[in-house]
């Protein structure tokens, strides 16, 4: 293709040629990670350079050694009736640690490994160095939720893993994550007044006003939630999340009507949920139809 232009013209354009084609073998990739065939996704990336790359090839391994882990427990629990069977592991693991503590030591990883080698780390039993891998990704790119979230279900594991605030990165994400862990550690006045703060910067957060009504519930100050739980539900006539909370202040306060309405818009909402089943639970128990 470009043998017809000038040598100078090839060297110039031989690194943006390069870099296209690792950008098509990506978008390949991701198109096999999308239909997960996994497998083809890692194989498809496996000279192609970069943290991108890594971190996808990286978690199409992780996902399928999960996937071919939970096949290997259903063969075993189904070959093994009646006894314990055998707990199966990511055979991926290790190897995928080493890969990604490699590209960490050398810079040619990103946020995005950081947090998948903060998982790997995590599902090997090494809570600390799982802790530092997830601090280190959320320090390098704060928005990123999910690396959030595992660090605090590794704070709730274990006491050995305790982060102070001062490692982590000053966004309000972090904030996001301390009244998140306080809230689970049944803190609730710090969970609430970390919520309130944050709802100075959010005040249309609806995820802000749930953690809130959890937290006033968990104080047994049920009138104060119930007054947020109602707002969420103006703001949202058909949602079904952390509602489950709010059939329990009905129930205790022996409001049936309000539960009725709550259970018949779940019902039609979504029947199947864990919180439309405990909705309903409420509803049922309170007219004294406690089979049903």
């Amino acid at each position: 293709m470009l043998q017809g232009l000038p040598k100078q013209s090839q060297a110039k354009a031989a690194p943006s040629t390069v870099k296209e084609a690792e950008e098509d073998v990506y978008l390949l990739a991701k198109s096999y990670f999308d239909v997960k065939a996994f497998r083809r996704c890692a194989h498809a990336l496996r000279n192609t350079p970069g943290p991108k790359a890594l971190f996808l090839r990286s978690y199409s391994l992780y996902i399928s050694g999960e996937r071919h882990r939970e096949q290997q427990q259903a063969e075993s629990a189904g070959n093994a009736a009646g006894t314990n069977a055998p707990t199966s592991s990511n055979q991926e693991l290790r190897q995928l640690e080493r890969d990604l503590t490699a590209a960490a030591a050398s810079g040619k990883g990103d946020a995005f490994c950081s947090f998948l080698l903060g998982l790997i780390l995590a599902d090997l039993a090494r809570p600390e160095e799982a802790a530092a891998a997830l601090a280190s990704s959320v320090a390098a790119y704060p928005c990123n939720r999910d690396a959030w979230v595992a660090l605090a279900k590794l704070q709730q594991g274990s006491s050995d893993t305790q982060l102070s605030s001062a490692a982590l990165p000053s966004h309000w994400m972090r904030d996001v994550y301390l009244a998140s862990v306080a809230l689970d550690a049944q803190e609730n006045t710090e969970a609430l007044s970390r919520l309130q703060a944050l709802a100075e910067t959010f005040p249309e957060s609806e995820w802000l006003i749930a953690q809130a009504a959890l937290a006033q519930y968990n104080l047994r100050n049920f009138d104060t939630a119930q007054e947020l739980f109602e707002d969420l539900l103006k703001r949202d006539p058909n949602r079904i999340e952390s509602m489950d909370t709010y059939s329990n202040i009905l129930y205790v306060k022996e409001e049936f009507v309000p539960l009725s309405h709550l259970a018949h818009r779940a019902m039609a909402s979504n029947k199947f949920t864990p919180e439309t089943c405990c909705i309903v639970g409420n509803y049922y128990s309170l007219k004294g139809l406690h089979d049903q």
